[in-house]
Protein backbone atom coordinates (compact mmCIF):
# COMPACT_ATOMS: atom_id res chain seq x y z
CA UNK A 1 0.00 0.00 0.00
CA UNK A 2 1.36 3.26 -1.34
CA UNK A 3 0.27 5.97 2.35
CA UNK A 4 2.47 8.57 0.75
CA UNK A 5 2.74 9.42 -3.33
CA UNK A 6 4.35 13.21 -3.44
CA UNK A 7 3.34 15.39 -5.91
CA UNK A 8 4.16 19.17 -6.11
CA UNK A 9 2.33 21.83 -8.82
CA UNK A 10 3.62 25.51 -8.67
CA UNK A 11 2.02 28.38 -11.24
CA UNK A 12 2.13 32.06 -11.65
CA UNK A 13 -0.11 33.91 -13.46
CA UNK A 14 -0.01 37.64 -14.49
CA UNK A 15 -2.18 38.93 -17.05
CA UNK A 16 -2.90 36.38 -19.90
CA UNK A 17 0.06 34.53 -19.02
CA UNK A 18 1.48 32.15 -16.98
CA UNK A 19 4.27 29.77 -16.24
CA UNK A 20 3.87 26.42 -14.27
CA UNK A 21 6.15 23.58 -13.09
CA UNK A 22 5.58 20.55 -11.23
CA UNK A 23 7.42 17.23 -9.83
CA UNK A 24 5.19 13.79 -9.51
CA UNK A 25 5.72 10.37 -9.91
CA UNK A 26 3.58 9.10 -12.89
CA UNK A 27 4.35 5.32 -12.12
CA UNK A 28 5.98 3.23 -10.22
CA UNK A 29 7.08 3.97 -6.37
CA UNK A 30 6.01 0.92 -4.95
CA UNK A 31 8.10 -2.66 -4.02
CA UNK A 32 6.69 -5.81 -3.62
CA UNK A 33 8.12 -8.91 -1.73
CA UNK A 34 6.81 -12.40 -2.52
CA UNK A 35 8.85 -14.81 0.25
CA UNK A 36 7.02 -17.89 -1.67
CA UNK A 37 7.05 -15.95 -5.19
CA UNK A 38 4.24 -15.47 -8.02
CA UNK A 39 2.85 -16.36 -11.12
CA UNK A 40 6.05 -14.62 -12.76
CA UNK A 41 8.46 -17.02 -10.98
CA UNK A 42 6.16 -20.59 -11.08
CA UNK A 43 6.50 -19.66 -15.51
CA UNK A 44 10.20 -18.50 -15.17
CA UNK A 45 11.21 -22.33 -13.10
CA UNK A 46 8.78 -24.48 -15.12
CA UNK A 47 9.89 -23.42 -18.50
CA UNK A 48 13.84 -23.19 -17.61
CA UNK A 49 13.64 -26.13 -15.84
CA UNK A 50 10.65 -28.10 -17.50
CA UNK A 51 9.87 -29.57 -14.27
CA UNK A 52 7.39 -28.29 -11.33
CA UNK A 53 9.05 -25.45 -9.47
CA UNK A 54 9.55 -26.41 -5.58
CA UNK A 55 10.54 -23.44 -4.13
CA UNK A 56 10.31 -19.26 -5.17
CA UNK A 57 11.20 -15.85 -4.29
CA UNK A 58 10.04 -12.41 -6.06
CA UNK A 59 11.72 -9.13 -4.98
CA UNK A 60 10.90 -6.37 -7.44
CA UNK A 61 10.65 -2.47 -7.15
CA UNK A 62 9.38 0.37 -9.59
CA UNK A 63 9.66 3.80 -9.82
CA UNK A 64 9.19 6.74 -12.10
CA UNK A 65 10.09 10.18 -11.45
CA UNK A 66 8.95 13.09 -13.60
CA UNK A 67 9.19 17.35 -13.36
CA UNK A 68 8.21 19.33 -15.72
CA UNK A 69 8.37 23.05 -16.71
CA UNK A 70 5.92 25.37 -19.09
CA UNK A 71 4.07 28.34 -20.19
CA UNK A 72 0.61 29.06 -21.21
CA UNK A 73 -1.49 31.90 -23.21
CA UNK A 74 -5.21 33.05 -22.38
CA UNK A 75 -5.82 34.33 -26.33
CA UNK A 76 -9.73 35.42 -24.85
CA UNK A 77 -11.80 34.66 -22.56
CA UNK A 78 -12.84 31.10 -24.00
CA UNK A 79 -9.52 29.90 -25.37
CA UNK A 80 -5.62 29.37 -23.51
CA UNK A 81 -2.70 27.75 -25.30
CA UNK A 82 0.08 26.45 -23.18
CA UNK A 83 3.30 24.62 -24.28
CA UNK A 84 6.52 22.74 -21.87
CA UNK A 85 8.53 20.42 -21.88
CA UNK A 86 8.52 17.13 -19.40
CA UNK A 87 11.27 14.74 -18.47
CA UNK A 88 11.35 11.27 -16.85
CA UNK A 89 13.80 9.08 -15.15
CA UNK A 90 12.67 5.27 -14.61
CA UNK A 91 14.20 2.65 -12.41
CA UNK A 92 13.11 -0.90 -12.47
CA UNK A 93 14.36 -3.55 -10.34
CA UNK A 94 13.72 -7.40 -10.15
CA UNK A 95 15.43 -10.35 -8.58
CA UNK A 96 13.90 -13.59 -7.99
CA UNK A 97 14.77 -17.49 -7.66
CA UNK A 98 12.75 -20.66 -8.78
CA UNK A 99 14.21 -24.00 -8.06
CA UNK A 100 12.64 -27.24 -9.54
CA UNK A 101 13.85 -30.64 -9.66
CA UNK A 102 16.74 -30.25 -12.28
CA UNK A 103 18.15 -27.17 -10.85
CA UNK A 104 17.71 -23.15 -9.48
CA UNK A 105 16.90 -20.41 -11.71
CA UNK A 106 17.99 -16.98 -10.90
CA UNK A 107 17.12 -13.85 -12.17
CA UNK A 108 18.79 -10.23 -11.53
CA UNK A 109 17.38 -7.27 -13.36
CA UNK A 110 18.08 -3.50 -13.26
CA UNK A 111 16.53 -1.27 -16.06
CA UNK A 112 17.14 2.47 -16.00
CA UNK A 113 16.02 4.76 -18.58
CA UNK A 114 15.44 8.49 -19.03
CA UNK A 115 14.25 11.48 -21.46
CA UNK A 116 12.60 14.41 -22.28
CA UNK A 117 9.07 14.95 -24.41
CA UNK A 118 7.20 18.19 -25.51
CA UNK A 119 3.77 19.19 -23.69
CA UNK A 120 1.24 20.92 -25.18
CA UNK A 121 -1.94 22.06 -24.55
CA UNK A 122 -5.03 23.36 -26.07
CA UNK A 123 -8.15 24.52 -23.42
CA UNK A 124 -11.45 25.36 -24.17
CA UNK A 125 -14.21 26.92 -22.23
CA UNK A 126 -17.18 27.30 -24.19
CA UNK A 127 -19.07 28.73 -20.98
CA UNK A 128 -17.95 31.20 -18.49
CA UNK A 129 -19.03 28.61 -15.28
Amino acid sequence: MDWFVPNAFFAYKKDNWAVFTGFFIPAGGASVHYPDGSITTEMIGNMASGAPVIDQSLDASSIYISGMVGGSYAVNEMISIAAGIRYVNAENRIKGEATGASGTVNVDIAETADGFSGVIGINITPRPN
